[in-house]
């Protein structure tokens, strides 16, 4: 029988919308995405909840912070090539 749900959890790694109705693979990809993210395997077992969330609102965060620098940059450096300073 646990055969069983190990195969059904390995072939609803592809479907979309598995993870509402297929509690193994549920179980699985939130440890996974905490170990991927907190760089440990033991972090779902040795942190709290908040925790994890409060540091993967900091990954979203920085991100973001550092896509808007780009975009910054981006739009610095096009400013730049498309009007060049006019020396006098």
């Amino acid at each position: 029988m646990e055969v069983h749900h190990y195969r059904r959890a390995v072939d609803d790694y592809d479907r979309d919308g598995a993870l509402m109705d297929s509690p193994m693979l549920h179980g699985w990809f939130v440890y996974n995405v905490v170990e991927l993210a907190m760089g440990s395997t033991d972090a779902i077992l040795t942190m709290s909840p908040r925790d994890i969330f409060e540091k993967l609102q900091e990954f979203a965060t920085s991100h973001e912070e550092y896509t808007n620098l780009q975009e910054c940059r981006d739009a610095q450096e096009a400013n730049e090539l498309f009007n060049p300073p006019l020396f006098t």
